[in-house]
């Protein structure tokens, strides 16, 4: 996952889009599947990654 203190900043755009959607794809989807993280937590999460791209 992304520090806060490093929003990828040096990054081109697409790669950083691509790597969040990685992340979405993997560990929120496999995360909320396995039943450990919620829906809520789930769309928190979402929030807080939608900022980098």
């Amino acid at each position: 996952m992304m520090a806060a203190d490093n929003p990828a900043g040096g990054l081109p755009r697409g790669v950083k889009r691509a790597l969040i959607h990685d992340h979405m794809e993997h560990c929120i989807a496999d995360a909320v599947a396995d039943g450990g993280m919620g829906a809520d937590q789930a769309l928190r999460e979402f929030k807080t990654l939608t900022k980098y791209l």
